[in-house]
């Protein structure tokens, strides 16, 4: 937790990492201590902001590949209906399809 309290005063401390280990940096107290609260504050609510976003648009994502990947479907199942083929990177009808 940032804040600790020592004989009664509160002290506002920052952990970070140093060559792998957790280091504890003192940042202040009082209304400087406040300040710098709010704004690791304020950054962790825009990161989870963030996060949230990304996870919907990576949803929204899924569902329109999963879209592409039926429409891909559904137009080689009507393509070889009709007698056409693909093959090397070009649609190509059939020499012996007899349309009905």
């Amino acid at each position: 937790m940032p804040w600790e309290t020592r004989k009664g005063r509160s002290y506002y401390y920052r952990s970070r990492r140093v060559n792998g280990r957790v280091v504890n940096e003192y940042v202040g107290k009082g209304v400087l201590a406040d300040i710098v609260a709010g704004q690791v504050e304020a950054g962790h609510a825009q990161r989870a902001a963030w996060q949230a976003r990304k996870r919907r648009e990576e949803a929204v994502e899924a569902r329109v590949r999963q879209f592409d990947s039926m429409c891909d479907t559904m137009l080689h199942a009507a393509m070889a209906t009709a007698g056409i083929f693909y093959h090397r990177g070009e649609w190509r009808r059939k020499r012996d399809f007899q349309e009905h």
